[in-house]
């Protein structure tokens, strides 16, 4: 066949004109009229056998309209050289086909695999490659699920797929080379997703989305569209991204740890060795994926924070009062010093608070077995938490704690880890935010500017 043309289109309602390609077939029940139309009454016609050794095809078109999109999604393949050996309604094999074109004219597209077209359920198993093909005009797609058109990028693709008992099943690799989205669409299909960010979080170093999807259909499903699962298929990735973007940065760098988190101790803005590593590795994966800044917003506790910045006040007051420093955290450790002692218990009696006698004898009351330095060391114990008691820590002292903790984590990705500045920004606390000792850090997609 030379230059023969094909015409496929998909119906507002999702219906494709291909579907009655299953032949009929004449029920138990059928009436004498629908039997004598088929071949007359009483007579069985002898059904004709097909078997076609070998359809070439040369200069070919195949013209593919999809209303269910708007606008309409139009696309072709052209210059087709096709090759079918052993084509037989017998059921009793498959067809070898070969197919080389060129999908809008330009990007190559090929396809092998076997079909039988001429089943009673037409079927097929293949595998295709497509290289270089604009995304822009696949923006009707795009619109529709992603809110967003496409405003660059190049598509190249391999696929399986199969078709059995009208069930379609495909595995996709998908490169995206240079995607970027264009302007905002509104759709009522649009996933509820950050879909700039996922974009950037599948983006590698040079700019190339590289993804695996399975996709599945049922093609006497209403809402059956190639076009559309595959889209499904591609927003959920999306998505997956999204919700989870820190986990998947760790996959860059390790095991999938989630990198999103950094716990400190209470009343401290210091890292410890553990943050530190977690804020090396998510250096790490920043680095592969240049598209991505972090909103660090930092955070405290009411209660843990303000239990230990109570303490750290009284033990400040005490080393101002020995014009030293505080060089021991640990109260059971900083309570051994004599000094600390001596200190302690004049603040004591400044405050009017129980004496050291008094708190002995209510111990030792308590505690009949306490004795010596045992009962000392619990007295004083008692008399440091009686004093950090009394201590007041405002919850502006609270947040300013909060803002040194997101410092911190921003000076050792920039200083440490070698991050650009640019993309590390600091959120200012509130008392509103304030919920813990864990920091829940941010993901953005920098604007691309072509």
């Amino acid at each position: 066949m030379i230059k023969p043309e094909l015409f496929i289109e998909m119906s507002k309602d999702k219906q494709l004109n291909l579907a009655t390609l299953p032949k009929a077939t004449l029920s138990e029940e059928a009436t004498p009229g629908e039997r004598e139309a088929a071949g007359g009454e009483g007579e069985q016609e002898k059904p004709w056998n097909v078997c076609i050794a070998e359809i070439k095809m040369q200069q070919g078109a195949t013209h593919f309209r999809d209303d269910s999109v708007v606008p309409a999604f139009k696309t072709g393949l052209y210059d087709m050289k096709l090759r079918i050996n052993n084509l037989t309604d017998s059921g009793e094999g498959n067809a070898l086909f070969e197919l080389d074109s060129r999908l809008d004219r330009y990007a190559p597209f090929q396809i092998k695999g076997t079909l039988a077209p001429l089943d009673q359920q037409p079927h097929f198993t293949f595998e295709s490659q497509l290289k270089g093909l604009e995304m822009p005009p696949l923006s009707n797609y795009s619109g529709n699920y992603i809110g967003y058109a496409l405003g660059s990028g190049q598509l190249t693709f391999n696929l399986n797929y199969e078709l059995k008992d009208r069930k379609l099943k495909g595995r996709n690799n998908i490169v995206a080379d240079q995607l970027y989205l264009g302007e905002e669409v509104k759709s009522d299909q649009a996933i509820n997703a950050p879909v700039s960010l996922g974009l950037a979080l599948l983006r590698d170093m040079d700019g190339v989305i590289d993804i695996d999807v399975g996709v599945q259909g049922d093609m006497d499903d209403p809402g059956f569209s190639v076009g559309g699962i595959v889209m499904t298929a591609i927003v959920n990735v999306l998505s997956k991204a999204a919700t989870a973007p820190f986990k998947m940065l760790g996959s860059l760098v390790g095991g999938g740890e989630d990198l999103g988190e950094v716990e400190f101790a209470a009343g401290e803005a210091v890292l410890n060795k553990e943050n530190q590593e977690r804020l090396r590795q998510l250096a790490d994966a920043l680095k592969k994926r240049p598209q991505l800044a972090v909103v660090v917003q930092g955070n405290s506790s009411f209660e843990a924070d303000k239990k230990a910045m109570r303490l750290q006040a009284v033990m400040e007051q005490v080393a101002a009062e020995r014009n030293v420093l505080v060089t021991v955290k640990n109260p059971v450790e900083w309570l051994a010093e004599s000094q600390n002692r001596s200190e302690l218990k004049k603040i004591n009696k400044t405050m009017a608070l129980k004496s050291e006698s008094d708190r002995k004898s209510e111990i030792k009351a308590a505690e009949p077995k306490l004795a010596d330095d045992a009962l000392t060391q619990k007295t004083y114990e008692q008399m440091l938490k009686d004093i950090s008691e009394k201590q007041t820590i405002s919850d502006q002292t609270l947040i300013t704690l909060a803002d040194q903790r997101a410092l911190s984590i921003k000076q050792y990705l920039i200083e440490s880890s070698l991050l650009d500045s640019t993309r590390v920004s600091i959120k200012k606390a509130n008392p509103s935010v304030l919920t813990g000792l864990i920091i829940k850090l941010q993901l953005e997609a920098l604007r691309f500017v072509e």
